[in-house]
């Protein structure tokens, strides 16, 4: 009899493995994706956009374009998993599985800002898009106060961003661009350093006197252990720009065009990019028993294999998984292979066992065509840590085509 194969989450990873998953399958299993939206981002345009580094509107797609004819894609949110009886109750009623992969990412929660002036989560493209315009106005010449009011969504909370008007730059006053980053996992931990030097780069670019500062809760801009070559080399380039960077710095409030935070620090800006706080969904969290085996509160997978430790005939990837990798969609599609892999032996009865090596790889974007490439396994650091042309254009012209074309199919071609 044929498997059904219930695929939760049509983002990057949950994509790349229901297709992998087709093609490896054949007729032996029905791979049906479940989402509540059919329309896919290519996230890394967020942090690109605002700078005009990449449009929104070209990377947002009908997923049903990109999945292989034979899989089925269902619209309906997830409410509930009961691995004991193979079942994913959802708002439209339950579905069986035979197997299931589980893909849903990270979810943003709101921030501390709500209702404060020129705030821009820009992890969401709401954000990014308000970000852009009050960029392009202030670049233009204009604060904007005839203007249509830019709405930053964070989590479903709506933060305006068009008063105050915004001081006119000088050298003696600067504008004052924040960008922080929140405790805990994020999707990407190289966009919050990106997006600083980005903004760095755009504003001296159009002759906008500035003062940018990066704070996060560590002491490293990027990391240490195996991104600890990278963070070296992208220290260097924060001291070379004049960008600051502010460690220990965990956000508790915002208000009065302040940033506070838990132990009483404060910066003051003009404009503001916070990346939001992210945590596993948390229909996976209190709605299953997916995240129960796991310290981190998030789906526990064997970190090789990407079974999961404890249910049977669970498998996840991804950004929801406790995998001690970075989050990021190279990630997922390395781990997209071995899970399917895994996955076709199981329903074989294969002997043969595939295993993800923790390889992660995030291009640090340091300015207009340059970038740092940084790449890592469970090993160590894999690639030199060079700022180069090579780099910027791999991140900005070559990976989106590759994204697109090839990887949401479910083909591993590049690093």
């Amino acid at each position: 009899m044929t498997e059904r194969v219930l695929v939760l989450g049509a983002g990057a990873g949950g994509t790349m493995v229901a297709n992998r998953l087709d093609r490896e399958l054949g007729g032996l299993a029905e791979v049906v994706v479940l989402d509540r939206t059919p329309t896919h981002r290519y996230q890394p345009a967020f942090y690109l956009h605002p700078f005009g580094h990449a449009d929104i509107d070209a990377h947002t797609r009908d997923v049903r374009d990109y999945l292989r004819a034979d899989v089925r894609f269902r619209e309906a949110t997830v409410t509930g998993i009961d691995p004991g009886e193979r079942m994913v109750a959802t708002g439209d009623g339950s579905v069986e599985y035979d197997r299931l992969v589980v893909a849903l990412g990270h979810e943003t929660v709101a921030g501390p800002w709500a209702g404060e002036p020129h705030v821009y989560p820009f992890y969401r493209p709401e954000g990014a898009r308000a970000l852009e315009e009050t960029l392009s106005r202030l670049v233009g010449g204009t604060d904007g106060t005839d203007a249509e009011t830019p709405v930053a969504a964070d989590g479903g909370v709506a933060t305006t961003g068009a008063e105050p008007s915004l001081p006119t730059p000088t050298a003696e006053r600067p504008l004052r661009v924040v960008v922080t980053e929140p405790e805990g996992s994020v999707s990407c931990s190289g966009a919050p350093a990106k997006a600083a030097l980005l903004a760095e780069d755009y504003l001296t670019a159009h002759d906008v006197p500035c003062a940018v500062t990066l704070a996060g809760p560590d002491d490293h801009v990027f990391g240490t252990g195996k991104k600890a070559r990278y963070d070296e080399e992208l220290a260097d380039v924060f001291d070379t720009r004049g960008v600051t960077y502010e460690g220990g710095f965990v956000v508790d409030g915002v208000a009065d065009q302040r940033v506070e935070s838990e132990d009483g620090q404060t910066i003051e800006y003009d404009l503001y990019l916070p990346v939001s706080p992210q945590r596993c969904p948390a229909v996976l969290t209190d709605e299953s028993p997916l995240t129960a085996a796991s310290d981190e509160g998030y789906v526990a997978v064997d970190p090789e294999t990407m079974r999961h430790r404890t249910a049977d005939r669970v498998y996840a990837l991804g950004d929801c998984t406790d995998a001690p990798t970075s989050k990021t969609a190279a990630a997922a599609r390395k781990q997209a292979a071995a899970l399917a892999d895994n996955l076709t032996a199981d329903v074989t009865g294969r002997a043969y066992e595939s295993r993800y090596d923790g390889f992660a790889a995030c291009p640090l974007l340091t300015e207009e065509g340059k970038a740092i490439l940084a790449g890592y396994d469970y090993d160590g650091a894999k690639f030199p840590a060079v700022e180069s042309r090579v780099s910027w254009l791999a991140d900005v012209e070559a990976i989106p085509r590759l994204y697109w074309q090839v990887w949401l199919r479910g083909y591993l071609l590049g690093v």
